[in-house]
């Protein structure tokens, strides 16, 4: 057997297996650590539970903004509310008041 058909006997036989090395290795690679990966998906649920936890907190606002809407309509009016906002609008307020926001 010449050196040259002994090299691409080899070359055939290991070509294969390292190619498929190669493979995996670079898949295995860009499964942990790539744009689209494993550790990537972690950090983009943990963003997405702290968005969500915002998101309930700007949700509970606005209900409190809506119920106080409503209890200022001419048909609902709530008579404390109104002193309230009549008082910080327009600045007044008695001797012994505080202003506590």
């Amino acid at each position: 057997m010449s050196s040259y058909t002994a090299h691409k006997y080899l070359k055939g036989r290991y070509g294969v297996g390292l190619f498929l090395t190669v493979l995996c290795l670079y898949f295995s690679y860009f499964s942990m650590f790539g744009e689209r990966s494993f550790s990537r998906l972690t950090v983009l649920n943990s963003e997405i539970s702290l968005i969500d936890q915002e998101l309930a907190a700007l949700d509970a606002d606005v209900q409190k903004m809506r119920e106080r809407v409503i209890a200022m309509r001419p048909d609902a009016l709530d008579r404390d509310l109104l002193e309230e906002r009549v008082r910080y609008m327009l600045g007044f307020r008695g001797e012994n008041e505080w202003d506590v926001l």
